[in-house]
């Protein structure tokens, strides 16, 4: 019996040959010893029933149940959530639910075996729980749709417009549209859909056939962001010293024209909860040297108190808002930042995020 890694793929077009490569890629999952064969494979009829297959599994010429199969060209969050409705709701009268498709992506893969809803694709990837039959199949196939077509974004989260669209999803409180996610954003419309595909297929959103933005895996996604996001990389920044300490910068910040900069890092933590004492001060100016001299500061190599930060776009600055007279960055914003901090700043990042989870309707619009 061929394994999966030995099925040649072959890409398939209609939902008859994507049910064929499906179902073969099963039939070599299974061990032998379970002597099983898949036979009688009606096709759904429009009006018979709810299924786009219904399939006997066979054992010694005893039936020993149905699968109930929904086929699919591809199955990733833009669809997962229509896909787990028809599963549950249309399929499971009629047998085992089967979610057959050319390629299931990893976050799809995921969230069907929480809910213990099988699976299998051309790729090689099956998934098969039967507990009374004694039947359980985990096989890995591919982790990437072979097919995708070419020029398609990669999930990366770094870049300038796709820094934009991060944040705009971290820091808005879905449903919404698009235009939504473009015009908080401030990313061209084409950037912004696909940086949209990446993310979906990163599984840190999921739209419905709409195109509306139903769910946002906000803490994920901004975790991710933390880490892969460089700070040092996506400002022009240079060290100072406030030689008359941070609380008098502090001080010296409100009477600054709000225009000049935006306060992050444990300032701008401040803002949305308690914090802890500042250590090093980092600041958004578009003007450095301007919001330096207003400040007394003083350039330096060590010994620096102070991060001056000319950002690669204006990504810093969406969200921002003014808080006890000093004008600062949004909660993302500061959590990112202090993860590139000197220090205790990134133990402060992880506090707030903490602190972000349980406060979401304080921070998220």
């Amino acid at each position: 019996m061929e394994t999966p890694s030995e099925i040649k793929l072959v890409q398939a077009e209609s939902p008859e040959e994507i049910l064929k490569q499906a179902l073969k890629q099963f039939e070599g999952a299974v061990p032998p010893a379970f002597n099983l064969s898949l036979e009688k494979v009606t096709l759904g009829e429009q009006g018979k029933f709810l299924a786009g297959a219904l399939i006997d599994v066979v054992r010694d010429k005893q039936n020993l149940f149905k699968f109930a199969a929904e086929i699919k060209t591809t199955v990733d969050n833009s669809n997962l959530l229509k896909t787990i409705e028809i599963a549950q709701k249309q399929l499971k009268p009629l047998g085992l639910p089967l979610v057959v498709a050319r390629y299931i992506s990893l976050p799809a893969q995921e969230e069907l075996k929480k809910l213990a809803i099988s699976f299998a694709d051309a790729t090689g990837n099956v998934f098969v729980s039967v507990p009374d039959q004694g039947l359980l199949l985990n096989v890995k196939g591919l982790n990437r749709d072979p097919w995708r077509k070419a020029g398609r974004p990669k999930s990366v989260l770094t870049g300038v417009s796709t820094e934009l669209v991060i944040r705009a999803l971290i820091e808005n409180r879905e449903p919404y549209k698009m235009v939504d996610v473009i015009e908080k954003s401030g990313a061209s419309r084409g950037s912004a859909y696909w940086i949209m595909d990446s993310l979906e297929e990163a599984g840190y959103v999921s739209r419905n056939q709409k195109g509306f933005v139903e769910f946002v895996k906000w803490k994920e996604l901004l975790e991710a962001w933390t880490v892969e996001s460089n700070f040092y990389k996506t400002n022009k920044v240079s060290s100072y010293i406030a030689p008359r300490g941070l609380d008098k910068l502090v001080d010296d910040l409100r009477k600054t024209d709000k225009q000049l900069y935006a306060a992050s890092g444990t300032i701008a933590t401040g803002a949305y909860k308690s914090s802890a004492g500042l250590y090093t001060a980092i600041l958004y100016s578009t003007n450095l040297s301007e919001l330096a001299s207003s400040l007394g500061l003083r350039e330096t190599e060590v010994g620096a108190n102070v991060i001056l930060a000319d950002p690669n776009s204006d990504g810093p600055y969406l969200g921002a808002q003014e808080f006890d007279g000093l004008k600062v960055v949004s909660a993302a914003q500061a959590c990112r930042d202090l993860m590139w901090g000197p220090g205790r700043n990134p133990e402060e990042a992880k506090v707030l995020l903490e602190w972000m989870v349980t406060n979401v309707e304080f921070w998220r619009k």
